[in-house]
């Protein structure tokens, strides 16, 4: 007996073949049969007879991160189809933070891409990446999360809002962060500004990303001018999965 049984539907498979129409049986979470009747009774069944089922679709940039923590089910992503995002985008994410970031930076960014009281309504129980994945897991929520700790935040914390260039200490201490994170199992984003604001050349800049983790052996980066593949790092180009 299945859990789901959807009849009739037209099936996008992401593949690149013609859409075609199926039954798609679903048992533990999982789907265990696509075809053009499949036997078998269900413990509910949905007629999608004239509509579209495909599969879910992954948001290759999304700032969802920032409001996770208040808008758990995601309701602006699933109700899209979008099952899966990648968050953290632009080299800023939710993580890792300090009081000052918060009432700063974070509040800035938050209060412009999602509202003011999403700001209010933040528990900020978390100051690491794995604090605020943990608190995330806790919740639960509705989307796979692909997790990016941001450059930009991780320079904030470590230099505030000064407009300069990081002294070598500086930028080991941000590198001693973004390994920390990386630990954790995330990757990392760096916002890209015309040449000439950035604070300091790319080749500089680079360092902060040029760390290897017991859990990588390999400099993981993203950056919004490389190819598919190295920005949106193990997710791929934006499609279907």
């Amino acid at each position: 007996m299945y859990d789901v049984l959807i009849k009739g539907g037209r099936i996008y498979d992401g593949g690149g073949k013609e859409p075609f129409e199926a039954d798609v049986a679903i048992k533990g979470g999982k789907i265990v049969s696509v075809g053009a009747t499949c036997a078998g009774e269900a413990a509910r069944t949905i007629d999608a007879s004239g509509l579209a089922v495909m599969p879910g679709a992954i948001d290759a940039h999304s700032h969802s991160d920032l409001t996770l923590p208040v808008h758990n089910r995601a309701e602006s992503s699933i109700r899209q189809g979008i099952t899966t995002e990648v968050a953290g985008s632009c080299g800023w994410s939710m993580a890792p933070c300090k009081q000052e970031t918060i009432d700063t930076v974070l509040k800035s960014l938050i209060d412009a891409l999602a509202s003011e009281q999403d700001f209010k309504a933040m528990s900020w129980e978390w100051r690491t990446f794995s604090e605020y994945l943990a608190a995330l897991e806790k919740k639960g929520i509705a989307t796979n999360l692909v997790p990016i700790v941001g450059q930009s935040l991780i320079r904030a914390h470590i230099m505030g809002r000064d407009n300069r260039p990081a002294s070598k200490g500086e930028l080991e201490a941000m590198k001693a962060i973004l390994r920390e994170s990386m630990e954790d199992g995330v990757r990392t984003s760096q916002g890209a500004l015309p040449r000439r604001k950035r604070l300091s050349s790319w080749p500089r800049s680079r360092q902060s990303t040029a760390v290897s983790t017991p859990r990588t052996s390999k400099m993981r980066e993203t950056r919004s001018s490389r190819p598919w593949k190295r920005r949106y790092g193990s997710a791929g180009r934006p499609g279907f999965r």
